[in-house]
């Protein structure tokens, strides 16, 4: 089975599927999920732009 935000699916569609197998999430508690993920990923991201702009100022 894929991940769900693999998917794409809005938050909504997936705490209904969650629902359906029995496991009751909120949308605020996937939507704190995302939030935080994409707090701790800031660094990954901004380590790549860092790398991204230094090969691009070498071509």
């Amino acid at each position: 089975m894929k991940p769900l935000r693999a998917t794409r699916l809005p938050l909504y569609r997936q705490a209904q599927i969650y629902a359906r197998q029995g496991i009751d999430l909120d949308r605020s508690t996937l939507a704190d999920w995302v939030g935080r993920s994409a707090y701790g990923l800031k660094p990954v991201y901004e380590a790549l732009l860092k790398q991204l702009k230094n090969v691009s100022a070498r071509s």
